[in-house]
């Protein structure tokens, strides 16, 4: 896919490799803020991370069944460090949010 970017979150021994694409950016206030589609697959603490492996696996799901986030909303009363650092901590608040679609592990 075209413009997909990655992350990875780490929790409890496991990895979260999260496949994105931002599909626009826009200033509201003066505030950068991105509308981010994303999806992401999970390495059980259980087996061996392959980076490759989790980021085909995540671009599948991203062509699939994607989520779109507002990142500024997520990250509001954060201090912004550019983009990448904006998306990545918009996407972790996600994948930790009660309501995650994570495996059971992940909590």
């Amino acid at each position: 896919m075209k413009d997909v970017q990655f992350c990875y979150v780490k929790k409890n021994n496991g990895v979260a490799t999260v496949a994105y694409k931002v599909l626009n950016k826009q200033t509201v206030e003066g505030s950068e803020h991105f509308v981010v589609e994303y999806a992401a697959a999970f390495c059980s603490p259980k087996d061996q991370f392959n980076k490759r492996l989790g980021r085909a696996i995540a671009t599948g799901r991203l062509r699939k069944s994607k989520q779109s986030i507002d990142s500024t909303l997520l990250v509001k009363d954060e201090p912004k460090s550019g983009k990448f650092a904006q998306i990545a901590r918009a996407l972790n608040v996600v994948l930790n949010d009660s309501e995650s679609t994570a495996p059971g592990w992940w909590a």
